[in-house]
């Protein structure tokens, strides 16, 4: 069986919507690095994974190619290398915007494969190493977004198939990763090819001689997200809480110094049951003083235990407030009622002393 397919091709309908049944794109993850120093490589794994897929033998239809965009900042970063164990993947550039594309490398007989190692019908991996050049920044974000998969059914084994013979499926799911980069001391000599085809040019800007400039001892944040929860945030409060779903591990949490000086370290976002379910952002100002925020992340079925029992202990006032109410209401009619039985006795006990006045006056 052969198949044809030009990468730039790829790249110009990587935008085209469409869906089908069967083979679904559950979610997607950024894994690896998240503390570099300047100069220093940066190694993350991007993995698409997928449900309601046939991982058979037998099987005819199985991915193709797969493709989606790769968002980081090239005056930070430099896309060095890129590996996937099952595919031939590169970066390239289209309209200033970079995009991964993987074509299945065939006649791989394990169980990733379909239709006898000539498709994949398995989650998807690939790897990529940045180089961080010498810039004046303390972090920088990597972003995945527009999944697209190319599908094939092979069921003629004698026919010479094209894109036109292909299904596709994308997602609207995106993904992002923080990289914290630290002041490195040591000096770089050489920088890597950029695998895009651009030569890097080391970086020509002056640095600033800070022996003779007072350091700051801004320890604080600026900003503090998490991507798809909510936190009101204050830098001058340190201990937040997020609820979540059950079998959550990891968060995608990002921060931004208060001083463009102190640099912050996330510890704890890519494994939270091995932090206690508790993420740290411990933040360094430029003259060592450091500062921790906490995020405390606890499960939604804790969050509506809670709720539950704090809407029982607002109940309970509310039914003691109209109890005390009615006991008011009641000694009032009981007061009023005792005087206006006073006032009717009396009137009635001045009534008749009159009478009696009167029958005497007459005797």
């Amino acid at each position: 069986m052969k198949k044809r397919f030009y990468f730039s091709l790829l790249l110009l309908i990587i935008l085209i919507p469409c869906n089908i049944k069967g083979i679904k794109i559950d979610n997607i993850e950024i894994t690896g690095d998240s503390i570099k120093k300047v100069g220093e490589e940066v190694k993350l794994t991007f993995k698409i994974n997928f449900t309601d897929m046939i991982t058979d033998n037998n099987h005819t239809e199985g991915i193709w190619f797969i493709g989606f965009r790769l968002d980081y900042d090239e005056d930070v970063l430099v896309a060095s290398n890129i590996t996937s164990p099952h595919f031939n993947s590169i970066i390239s550039n289209e309209d200033n915007e970079h995009y991964v594309v993987s074509e299945v490398i065939e006649d791989s007989n394990n169980n990733n494969y379909c239709n006898y190692g000539t498709l994949y019908c398995n989650n998807y991996t690939v790897t990529i190493i940045f180089y961080i050049k010498n810039n004046n920044v303390n972090n920088t974000m990597i972003g995945m977004d527009e999944v697209e998969v190319i599908l094939l059914d092979m069921v003629d084994d004698n026919k010479e198939y094209t894109l036109e013979d292909a299904t596709y499926i994308d997602s609207s799911i995106s993904k992002k990763h923080n990289i914290s980069i630290q002041t490195n001391t040591d000096s770089i000599d050489t920088q890597p090819k950029d695998i895009t085809g651009s030569n890097i040019k080391k970086d020509t800007k002056k640095t600033i001689n800070n022996d003779n400039i007072d350091k700051s001892n801004n320890s604080l944040l600026k900003t503090l997200s998490v991507t798809n929860y909510n936190i009101d945030f204050n830098k001058t409060v340190n201990d937040y809480t997020i609820y979540v779903d059950n079998g959550i591990n990891t968060l995608d949490v990002i921060a931004e110094t208060d001083d463009s000086n102190a640099i912050y370290t996330i510890i704890g976002a890519d494994d939270l049951k091995a932090n206690d379910n508790k993420v740290l952002i411990e933040v360094t100002a430029h003259d060592g003083t450091k500062n921790i925020y906490t995020i405390n992340v606890k499960s939604k079925e804790e969050n509506s235990i809670y709720l539950k029992r704090k809407n029982r202990e607002r109940k309970k006032p509310a039914t003691s407030k109209k109890i005390n109410s009615k006991t008011l209401i009641w000694i009032g009619i009981s007061i009023i009622g005792m005087i206006l039985i006073t006032i009717i006795i009396y009137f009635i006990i001045k009534k008749k002393d009159k009478k009696i006045d009167q029958f005497l006056d007459n005797v």
